[in-house]
Parts: structure tokens; C-alpha cells; sequence
């Protein structure tokens, strides 16, 4: 199978690093904030966040690129969905982290994180049309959204 180069193959990339750094450098500098809140015991320690989030920023790019080229070849009315529920979701990923670590408003931040829980199950559905590999690769994001939505709840 030949693979040519599309704008797509790296815009998505594009994209995913962008809300990667930008939500990278707000969180740290809230990072005094947040550590002055009351959390619950269970709350993992902050290395795991780092790592998580690294995790699943490859995990969706990949799972994008997947949509993206089965979904252009095979599944059109399925992918265009999907992508356009890719950007609301790094949209929305990105403002929580703005509302939560920059603006402090938890419950804003609560509000949009159900909003990112909706957003996530609706990719997984939409990518399993195109690809259910992408679908697979996107269910530990769905996974640690519904966690840190219970955990932003609970703050």
C-alpha cells in the first residue's frame, strides 16, 4: 500500500502537539494552585498526569490519522464526523485545562469536562465506522476522561 503525503498527515499531528504544549505550559503554571486544593487520597501523584496525557495525545493522533485514511477511502460520511469530533474534542480538552488551571473555576471546568466525557464516547463510536483499530486506541482516553471528570468532581 502506497501512502502519499497529505495536508492531513500533518496538520492532525500539528494540532495534537499544539494543545499538548499549550495545555502543558497552563497546567504548570496553575500547578501551585492545584496543589493547594483539597484532592481525594486516590488522587494519582502529578508524574502520572504527565504521562497519561502523553499517552493518550500519541493514542489519538494515531487514532486520527487511522479515521483519516480509511474513512476518506471507504467510510466519508463516518470520517468527516469523526474529524470534526477530533477538533471539538482537543477544543474542549484544551479549555478545560484553560478554566481549571489558569481561570481556577472548577466548576466550569466540571461542566466541560462532562461535556469532553460526551465528546469522547461519541469519537470512539464515530471512529469504529472508519476504523475500529482507531476506536480501540481511543478507549484509554475515554477511560481516563470519565476518571478525571470524577476526580475534577470531586475537587
Amino acid at each position: 500500500m502506497h501512502l502519499r503525503l497529505r495536508p492531513a498527515h500533518v496538520i492532525i499531528p500539528l494540532v495534537t502537539l499544539a494543545v499538548g504544549i499549550a495545555s502543558s505550559t497552563i497546567a504548570r503554571e496553575g500547578m501551585t494552585w492545584y496543589t493547594m486544593l483539597f484532592k481525594p487520597s486516590w488522587t494519582p501523584a502529578p508524574w502520572v498526569f504527565g504521562a497519561a496525557w502523553t499517552t493518550i495525545y500519541i493514542l489519538a493522533t494515531a487514532s486520527a490519522l487511522l479515521v483519516y485514511e480509511k474513512g476518506r477511502q471507504h467510510q466519508k460520511k463516518y470520517y468527516k464526523a469523526a474529524l470534526w469530533l477530533f477538533a471539538v474534542n482537543a477544543l474542549l480538552t484544551f479549555l478545560w485545562t484553560l478554566f481549571f488551571f489558569y481561570f481556577h473555576e472548577v466548576c466550569c471546568a466540571c461542566v466541560d469536562a462532562w461535556l469532553l466525557c460526551i465528546s469522547a464516547i461519541a469519537l470512539v463510536a464515530f471512529s469504529w465506522r472508519s476504523s475500529r483499530l482507531a476506536a480501540y486506541l481511543l478507549i484509554p482516553y475515554s477511560l481516563w476522561i470519565v476518571f478525571a471528570t470524577y476526580l475534577n468532581l470531586m475537587i
